[in-house]
């Protein structure tokens, strides 16, 4: 799980709220009041309640887990698809999230592609941030390692102690190029994102007034290249952003 925050597991169906804010450390009066209305059934209010709570506290795993629960209830699939996945980004290893994410794609039809290849595994064995963090940590371990030798006198310096400074550079060289090679891979998955409204109009062009070439269903995952007044250029033409998000959202 990711080390600055620590999640929660419940089921879509069966929703404990008291211990997600328990295990989240969440106890805003906003997160309190959507856990209590979605417990309610008021799934709109709940929604809104954990939607208010994002823009005061900023991403948080468990409100966006709380939150896509809230809109599967109300079978606003493109937007829960939303919010799992970047639940998701925070908390990479949470199967619970996948699990909902899986019943929220399955309920919109919009199923991903196939699986990833056996041999690119390893590089999704953690998340983007968690990758970056490694490769950051590595090259902080080099250098200080490049310190110690640097500092040391090579002719005070013991078999054992050389054969551990050069086991902790091998490692820190391997976690470091695992990781640059990871980061590289799924560099796209920067670009990700998600159609949240049904029959989403993809135009030409990007104006409202441009010919329509497709509409996509509600929750499928598009690749996003680039902004331009109100839409977003997509594989075979441009979506409006009213129409669909980005995963990772940009300033």
């Amino acid at each position: 799980m990711k080390r600055y925050s620590l999640f929660f597991l419940i089921t879509l169906l069966s929703v404990t709220v008291a211990t997600a804010a328990e295990e989240t450390g969440s106890s805003s009066s906003l997160f309190e009041k959507g856990n209590a209305a979605l417990a309610a059934g008021d799934y709109e209010a709940a929604a809104d309640a954990y939607r208010q709570e994002l823009e005061t506290s900023g991403p948080n795993a468990a409100v966006l887990f709380n939150l896509g629960n809230a809109l599967y209830r109300q079978e606003n699939y493109g937007a829960a698809i939303l919010a799992y996945e970047r639940a998701l980004v925070l908390d990479p290893h949470a199967e619970d999230i996948r699990a909902n994410l899986r019943l929220a794609r399955d309920a919109a039809t919009a199923f991903e592609d196939a699986e990833t290849p056996f041999w690119k595994a390893p590089l999704y064995w953690l998340g983007l941030n968690e990758w970056l963090f490694a490769s950051l940590a590595s090259l902080g371990l080099l250098g200080i390692l490049s310190l110690v030798r640097g500092i040391a006198n090579p002719k005070a310096e013991s078999p054992r102690m050389a054969v551990s400074l050069r086991t902790l550079a091998a490692l820190g060289i391997g976690l470091l190029l695992v990781g640059a090679i990871a980061l590289a891979t799924r560099r796209d998955e920067m670009n990700r994102g998600i159609v949240v409204t049904p029959d989403a109009k993809v135009r030409l062009s990007p104006f409202a007034t441009a010919d329509v070439v497709a509409t996509l269903p509600a929750g499928r995952t598009i690749h996003i290249d680039k902004g331009h007044e109100g839409f977003f250029r997509i594989e075979n033409g441009w979506i409006s952003e009213s129409d669909a998000s980005r995963i990772y959202p940009r300033p």
